[in-house]
């Protein structure tokens, strides 16, 4: 075999593993932050409020009782390592 058939032919398997390794960890990298998320609100006071995670971005949901409450919820998430961004979807009155 030619020595650039060999290259390719590693190339093509690295590529392949790293594809596979983001897929099946995907939805790992999710439950956990998802998890610390929720634990993180828990232990600020703030278990009202309710966590949907897709990537690393994170959509917070709920009724909170005033716009300070709902900040305070939305600082704590975005405080947990790993979290890109926190969307604000509380409804307040």
């Amino acid at each position: 075999m030619k020595e650039t058939t060999i290259l390719g032919l590693g190339l093509l398997g690295f590529v392949l593993l790293a594809l596979l390794t983001i897929v099946l960890a995907g939805g790992w990298i999710e439950d956990d932050l998802s998890e610390r998320s929720q634990e993180e609100l828990q232990a600020v006071g703030q278990s009202w409020a309710a966590v949907d995670v897709s990537g690393r971005d994170v959509t917070l949901t709920g009724e909170a009782a005033d716009g300070d409450v709902a900040q305070q919820a939305v600082d704590a998430v975005a405080a947990v390592w790993g979290v890109r961004v926190v969307q604000d979807g509380t409804t307040k009155p």
